[in-house]
């Protein structure tokens, strides 16, 4: 492509003007930026880990004591004592007809422990009652008194367990005075004689049998001791 200029310059005359022909440049190569263009880093956001998934943070250990250990409580069985448990008790004191009333009561105590099961029921020592149920005074012709009494319980741990027992005694009889002084001095004189009265005397033992079924609760083991870890 050519091009005419016109040019008018200082110190050349109009008539000088010269019709010039003109070889256009070369473009310009586009020039390289100074420095490479290069792409705006992306901005991404790192993902946050779930609270609940995120490893502990590690810290030094905290002493604190150890929670007590206990051993569970074995469950208390009870134990079923069948009627008819023979128990040996002992008379605390004398019981005579002579000067007592039917209804009066009276003590013993359980000499023997009662064992039922590998396990003693009844301990020795253990506290039993009974009553005067019926009697008769001595009586003319050397006539003996009679008695009977019941043992009918003891106490065991604040209970009343019922026992069955009844006895008799009859006092000594005096039918050989008496023979004797109505031959030597009539029927009148012997009328006068009279027997004996009836006596349980102190100490003397009687086997009673239990009058019916009684339960009891075996003793629970004692709980270990609290046990804690040291630091």
């Amino acid at each position: 492509m050519r091009a005419v200029v016109l040019l008018t310059m200082a110190g050349l005359s109009s008539g000088a003007a010269a019709q010039l022909s003109v070889t256009p440049l070369p473009p310009v190569p586009a020039m390289e930026p100074l420095y490479p263009k290069r792409a705006a880093p992306r901005l991404e956001l790192a993902s946050v880990p779930d609270r609940l998934s995120a490893p502990p943070i590690e810290s030094d250990p905290i002493w604190s004591p150890a929670p007590p250990r206990w051993s569970p409580a074995p469950t208390v069985a009870e134990l079923v004592v069948p009627p008819n448990t023979d128990v040996l008790m002992r008379l605390d004191q004398e019981v005579s007809s002579k000067g007592r009333k039917v209804g009066d009561g009276f003590k013993l105590t359980v000499v023997q422990d009662v064992m039922h099961n590998g396990v003693i029921v009844i301990p020795r020592g253990t506290p039993a009652f009974g009553s005067i149920a019926w009697r008769t005074g001595k009586g003319m012709f050397g006539k003996s008194a009679k008695m009977e009494i019941v043992i009918d319980r003891l106490s065991l741990n604040g209970r009343d367990v019922p026992l069955f027992g009844r006895f008799r005694e009859e006092g000594q009889g005096n039918t050989g005075a008496t023979i004797g002084t109505a031959v030597a001095a009539g029927v009148i004189a012997a009328a006068f004689v009279t027997g004996h009265s009836a006596v349980f005397p102190a100490g003397r033992e009687f086997r009673v049998p239990t009058r019916e079924a009684f339960t009891l609760a075996q003793s629970a083991p004692q709980a270990p001791a609290l046990a804690t870890a040291g630091r």
